[in-house]
């Protein structure tokens, strides 16, 4: 209404600041909702939970909790990026896979990571396999 004699730039001016006045409006009527949000956005992110992609992450799962076990000070980089990634993820929330691509190569050596740590623990700690010969 009353915008016939407005620019292209005008109209999307006044387009963004309806935007940002209905968000506002919307984050403070269902700010409850905001938390639940982040939560399926983070899953999102983390996706699909299946298949071979569950086994990769299980991977990358046990590789940093084998790194907690054996070398603290490398997980701090090795968890850090992703961590960074997740929050990127859970407060833009308008992102895509884009933040996690970059992160593959540290993602699969961190799964190469729990497959030797889980090899490890099966077949030379818990079942030994493994001997260790004295020199």
């Amino acid at each position: 209404p009353g915008s016939s004699g407005w620019t292209q730039a005008q109209r999307e001016v006044a387009l963004a600041e309806r935007a940002t006045q209905r968000t506002a409006e919307w984050i403070q009527t269902n700010a409850d909702q905001i938390p639940v949000l982040l939560a399926k956005r983070i899953a999102t992110h983390w996706s699909p939970f299946y298949g071979p992609s569950l086994s990769w992450r299980i991977g990358i799962f046990v590789g940093w909790l084998g790194l907690l076990m054996r070398a603290r000070r490398e997980l701090v980089w090795i968890l850090g990026l992703p961590i960074i990634s997740t929050v990127t993820v859970a407060f833009l929330y308008e992102t895509g896979g884009r933040f996690l691509v970059p992160l593959y190569s540290l993602l699969y050596m961190t799964a190469g990571l729990g497959v030797a740590f889980l090899a490890k623990f099966l077949f030379c700690d818990l079942f030994p396999l493994c001997r260790r010969t004295r020199s």
